[in-house]
């Protein structure tokens, strides 16, 4: 429930942080209103639409967004693909993920490296 606090210019450096930061077989979890494409008269539609009213009013450049502005965020912050996990009411919880191998089962492979504290994280697809 960050990304709403954010302009493009400021989640975008946030994101590519976050993706340079994970494995190659990592992910990154959202949890973000997102708009209807269409408004809807119902609840859900009321309150995102209500919280990007104040929003745009207490925080510049802080904006509630769509799934298509999401997916523009994501692509060019570096993310292969993004998943729509769930939604409770207007929160929805989304994957990132940095290559598209993350959408199969994925093994992982952890591996020690010469010191003893220090592990790698492999994928290995199944």
């Amino acid at each position: 429930w960050i990304l709403h606090d954010w302009g493009e210019k400021e989640c975008l450096k946030l994101l590519r942080n976050c993706y340079e930061a994970i494995s190659e077989c990592g992910k990154v979890i959202v949890v973000e209103s997102v708009l209807p494409e269409l408004p809807t008269p119902n609840i859900v539609t009321a309150t995102t639409l209500t919280f990007d009213v104040g929003i745009l009013h207490l925080l510049p450049g802080g904006k509630e967004r769509t799934f298509k502005e999401f997916e523009t965020l994501f692509v060019q912050a570096g993310f292969a693909a993004f998943k729509p996990i769930c939604r409770v009411y207007n929160y929805w919880v989304i994957e990132l993920l940095k290559n598209k191998e993350g959408m199969k089962p994925v093994k992982k492979k952890i591996e020690q490296d010469s010191n003893k504290f220090n592990y790698k994280i492999k994928c290995v697809s199944r």
